[in-house]
């Protein structure tokens, strides 16, 4: 029966598996073709570049980033990818178990012999499955764009950046499946979700503008995994790695506890 409810799950996120796929493709290929652009006017770019100020240059990561050189030029590029890849990745976990109750849905899969535990097991294991087709097929057209681009490229580094986008999705997908947990009413989901994303990406953004606000990376994921760090120092970070894994654990067992003890309304 578990079996059956995943392979349910599975059909009903196909559609939307293509459509963020192709979406953030289309987004990359469509930056990565400027990249000879700014590679063939090198002095300009660091010229304008020189010119902006540091602390916004240091908000949106791109203190370090020399556009001439393809991965440069990659990680900026990447760090909206990364948005992409974490907003769907929390509006799938606050959907994918808490669905059943703004469908009204519930009744019926109670009526089946699954426990509360076996349905949330399904049901996360639908959307790790989810993630990491997502992350697969992206990981391979970025490659094949970085080649085109450049056939030099350094892949090894742009698979490790794609192992940092799947931790980033996974934390935010557990995020998301809290956030349903706690939310009291089904159509606050998606907002709070959305919400939590998007809150975390400018915290970000305000810890590297101001160093009185430093300490706001640690509530930001994405300073977690930063494309160009990535590419400068060729590994993640492990300190943050640590977080990330120890935020995902605390996330998945407070669901687990709170779905146990939720009055569900059918």
């Amino acid at each position: 029966m578990k079996m059956v409810l995943y392979r349910h799950e599975m059909k009903r996120y196909i559609r939307s598996l293509i459509i963020w796929t192709a979406c953030m493709a289309g987004l990359f290929a469509f930056g990565m073709s400027m990249f000879p652009s700014f590679s063939q006017n090198a002095k300009g770019m660091n010229d304008l570049l020189a010119s902006m100020p540091k602390e916004l240059l240091k908000g949106f990561g791109i203190a370090a980033s020399d556009f001439t050189r393809s991965l440069d030029y990659m990680a900026y590029m990447f760090q909206y990818i990364l948005l992409a890849a974490g907003a769907h990745a929390i509006l799938l976990g606050s959907g994918i178990v808490s669905k059943e109750e703004a469908e009204h849905t519930i009744d019926f899969l109670y009526a089946k012999p699954l426990t509360r535990t076996s349905i949330v097991t399904s049901k996360v294991l639908a959307g790790v499955t989810v993630m990491a087709a997502l992350n697969a097929a992206f990981l391979a057209i970025t490659i094949a764009v970085l080649n085109i681009v450049d056939p030099g490229v350094d892949n090894g580094k742009i698979a490790l950046i794609g192992l940092a986008m799947f931790c980033l999705q996974l934390l935010f997908f557990a995020l998301g499946l809290l956030v349903s947990m706690l939310a009291k009413r089904s159509r606050k989901f998606t907002t709070a979700g959305l919400g939590v994303a998007f809150a975390m990406y400018f915290l970000g953004i305000m810890s590297a503008v101001s160093d009185t606000l430093a300490d706001l990376k640690y509530l930001s994921p994405f300073k977690y995994f930063e494309p160009i760090g990535i590419v400068r120092s060729g590994a993640l970070d492990a300190g943050y790695l640590l977080i990330a894994v120890a935020m995902i654990a605390v996330c998945v067992a407070a669901s687990y506890a709170l779905y146990s003890r939720r009055d569900l309304a059918g």
